[in-house]
Order: structure tokens, then sequence, then C-alpha cells
């Protein structure tokens, strides 16, 4: 159940996220809580900031990323930081990928961050042939199809881009032999390994499905929906 505190910062929420559309630095006072302790609140201040696109709020919430242990919120973090604007995401997030944040054989975050990784352009297929497939026991807990699509992704689907990257690169043209690729850029993969993985997080932590949607699409709402996406779109 929630306390009478976050049950008043979910009230306020709406109204902080649609002043933020119009004063973009009002994002700040999200900021502190994401790392609430309580779901229902950090869940929908996670929405919030990505809903936001302030470009500000990646590297503090990739500080917070590296802090975290539990896995769905590593997830619902990096689920934010792709809604984001950032000019150079691969700086701040292929130390999560070097290091292996994931070494306690947890493939959800790996299969997550290396997928987030595809988003990034061209830059990105080197670093993740080189941290990924030269390691065999780490490439081992990667699905082959995702792997191949952040890949194609990064390429933007030029696969003649990536032939070209692959021959000065061992692992990677041994991971391209005989590769059944996509076909568009069309993603069949994300950041989480089911569409429906975070609101089975959301169960288990007592929500029900009516308020688990209330919190991921109060926006879609009749008093909010059409006025705040010209504001949102104004501030990208």
């Amino acid at each position: 159940m929630l306390s009478s505190t976050c049950e008043q910062q979910l009230a306020l929420l709406p109204l902080i996220e649609k002043y933020a559309a119009r004063e973009p630095e009002a994002y700040t006072a999200l900021l502190p809580l994401a790392n609430s302790a309580d779901f229902s609140l950090r869940l929908r201040v996670l929405l919030a900031l990505g809903r936001l696109k302030q470009g500000k709020a990646f590297l503090p919430l990739v500080e917070i990323l590296k802090r975290e242990k539990q896995n769905h919120w590593r997830l619902a973090l990096l689920d934010t930081l792709n809604m984001l604007p950032y000019d150079n995401k691969l700086k701040p997030l292929l130390p999560l990928l070097a290091r292996d944040q994931a070494g306690d054989g947890d493939a959800y975050f790996l299969s997550g961050l290396v997928w987030l990784l595809g988003q990034q352009g061209p830059e990105a297929i080197l670093p993740l042939s080189e941290l990924l497939l030269a390691e065999t026991a780490r490439a081992r807990r990667l699905k082959d199809d995702l792997l191949a699509e952040a890949i194609f992704l990064a390429a933007g689907g030029n696969l003649d881009l990536v032939e070209q990257i692959a021959k000065q690169n061992p692992p990677l043209l041994r991971f391209c032999n005989n590769r059944i690729w996509p076909k568009t850029t069309r993603a069949s993969f994300g950041i989480y390994p089911s569409p429906d993985y975070l609101m089975q997080q959301a169960l288990q932590h007592g929500l029900s499905k009516q308020q688990y949607k209330k919190l991921h699409y109060w926006h879609k709402n009749k008093f909010t929906a059409a006025k705040r996406s010209p504001l949102i779109n104004n501030q990208q």
C-alpha cells in the first residue's frame, strides 16, 4: 500500500510533468524520486523523465543505473535512457558493457544493453564485437538473433558496411559467416525480454493490471493528451 507521502507525490507528478513541458529545468525535481523505494512512484517518475525528453537527465540516470542491482529497474532505466536525446550515448554506456555489470549471469540486462547500443549507429559495431564476440562465454548469454539485430540496426541495415567492418575484426567475421540477417530495420527485439515484462514485475509488487496501466498511460486521458504533445514536441 502506498504511504500518504507517495500518494501525494504521485498526485503531483502530472502537474510537474505538465509544468516541465513549459519550463525544461523542472525535470530536476523528478531526479531524486528516480531512486524511490516505492514501485509505483519510481516507475511513474521514470516514465515521466522519458516523456519529457530532457537530455540533461541522461548522465544522472546513468549514475543511478551504475548503482542499481535489481534487474527490472536496470531495464526500466535503460528504457528511459533510450527515450532521452543525447549526443553520444556510447561513451557513458559502453563502460557498463565493458565491466560486465551483468556478470552475475543476468542475460536480460546484457541483452537490453546490447540492443540499446545497437540504436547508436555504426560506431557501436566495433565495440559490440570487441567486448562481446571476443569473449565466448559472454556471447553465449545473448541470443544470436538479438545481437545480429543490434549490429544490423547499428549499420542502418547496410550489410556492406557490416562486411567491411568484419574484415578488420575476426570475431565479427566469424559471427557474420552464414548469418541470417533481419530483412528490414523494423526491430523484432527490444530492451525488455517480453512486451509484458514490466507489467509482470508490477503484479509481483502488488499492483493490479488496472493500476499499472493507470501509471503507464495516464497521459492518454482526456485532461492531458491533447494539450501536452505539442508542448513536449516543441521542447525537443
